[in-house]
């Protein structure tokens, strides 16, 4: 059972800050069918969970976003879905991962990234990765240390996102770089490359913007994608479910003062529809940007 440390005033009030509680949690849902196992499992665990008496549940989260969708909205084995049968146990719901999902084998986030002169930054790259280079092939360079400017740039055509950079560029890469990572050639590397993949998601992400402004017109006063999206999502889902922002992006952790939903619930899941289609799409692209040789 995952416990949590509480540091969310909203959702966690009830619990001292700093106490550890009990939290459900479906890491995420893709391409769900009715009858979802995931759904259903969670469900599962609860009964379990309240038949071996183990104190209170703070609740249980899941992912709801432009994609993980169906097992939050599709019936289950009793024909009613998810929130509806939660909330008939009495079971608080809260949303995670309202700005990001998995999409296939890839992760993306729905924010708004700045933009960048790409041009530039590509200069800016190009410099580094030729010192850095040079310094790797110096003989005085240590047989050791395994040379990574020169690996990162034979392949960096095979990192498609700003998703996957950041992954590899947190788990792998500036670990294995160690103190090298402070270096001035290897920051202004690190920063010129991050900065052309977040430019790069910035189009992918106001060209999904446009496509939800196109399907729901409304959606076009709100500008900022995060309010967007939580638009969207208020107006498909419960009025019960809380928002747990585990990022901190200002738009999930306002209060909701509107009195009706943003859009009519038609309109909010016709707009996840053409988010699916749309990230599908994408998806299928990037697929298609890694089967070529680079």
């Amino acid at each position: 059972m995952p416990l949590v440390e509480v540091r969310h005033e909203g959702f966690f009030a009830d619990f001292p800050r700093g106490q550890k509680v009990p939290v459900l949690f479906s890491e995420r849902f893709l391409e769900s069918a009715p009858h979802d196992e995931n759904a259903i499992s969670l469900l599962v665990t609860l009964s379990e969970w309240k038949s071996a008496e183990m104190g209170e549940l703070a609740g249980v989260a899941f992912p709801f976003n432009l994609f993980e969708f169906d097992a939050a909205l599709n019936p289950s084995a009793s024909l009613s879905t998810l929130f509806d049968e939660l909330e008939t146990l009495g079971v608080r719901v809260f949303c995670t991962r309202m700005d990001e999902s998995w999409i296939g084998s890839h992760a993306f986030r729905f924010n708004d990234y700045e933009r960048y002169e790409v041009q530039d930054e590509i200069q800016r790259a190009g410099d580094a990765f030729q010192k850095l280079i040079s310094f790797e092939n110096d003989a005085g360079f240590p047989s050791t240390e395994p040379k990574w400017a020169t690996t990162l740039f034979r392949r960096k055509g095979e990192i498609l996102s700003i998703e996957h950079w950041e992954s590899f560029k947190k788990q792998k890469l500036v670990p294995e770089l160690g103190a090298r990572a402070e270096s001035a050639e290897w920051k202004i590397l690190l920063e010129s490359l991050t900065r052309i993949f977040e430019t790069d998601a910035s189009w992918r992400n106001d060209r999904l913007k446009t496509a939800l402004c196109e399907a729901a017109p409304k959606l076009h006063e709100l500008q900022s994608f995060p309010k967007i999206l939580r638009a969207i999502y208020e107006s498909v889902l419960p009025a019960s479910v809380e928002w747990v922002s585990l990022n901190p992006i200002a738009e999930w952790s306002e209060k909701n003062d509107r009195e009706q939903a943003f859009l009519s619930r038609e309109e909010a899941l016709h707009c996840l529809q053409v988010a699916r289609d749309f990230m599908t799409n994408h998806e299928r692209a990037l697929d298609a940007r890694g089967s070529k040789p680079t």
